[in-house]
């Protein structure tokens, strides 16, 4: 991996960072292990799971999916059972150049999505409309 891609997935994984050490950090995110994340962000947030640990309802473990302008990896509504109330993490990127905007947390139900709160790359969390500033991270350390 060069140089650049090692501070790309640096710069991309920091709202993953500010998830972990917000009051939900005590959530571990899980990932289908047969996909792979390696050149988007650092695999040290995340837990790779079988598809039947992925799907299944676990109180302090929470299914990531990815989303870019195109859709969303994997397919969400074949892999959730309908009405069954769960809490997901999606992290929002851009499709071609693999930029990462954010990290959003969602009540999942019955198909629909509502934001609990998002950890944007930007430095500004976003918790029920409130934004607060974050403190800016230098990368090239």
């Amino acid at each position: 991996m060069t140089k650049k891609e090692k501070s790309r997935i640096l710069k991309n994984s920091e709202c993953l960072r500010m998830f972990n050490e917000s009051e939900y950090g005590h959530y571990k995110l899980k990932w289908l292990s047969n996909f792979n994340l390696e050149y988007l962000i650092s695999e040290d947030y995340i837990e790779k799971v079988s598809l039947s640990e992925y799907v299944k309802v676990e109180e302090n473990k929470i299914p990531l999916f990815i989303e870019s302008q195109y859709g969303i990896t994997p397919n969400i509504n074949h892999l959730l059972i309908d009405g069954e109330k769960r809490i997901i993490a999606v992290i929002h990127k851009a499709k071609y150049s693999s930029f990462v905007f954010s990290l959003t947390l969602y009540d999942y139900v019955h198909e629909k999505r509502h934001r609990i709160i998002e950890f944007s790359n930007n430095k500004v969390i976003k918790k029920n409309g409130i934004n607060w500033m974050r403190k800016m991270i230098d990368f090239n350390q």
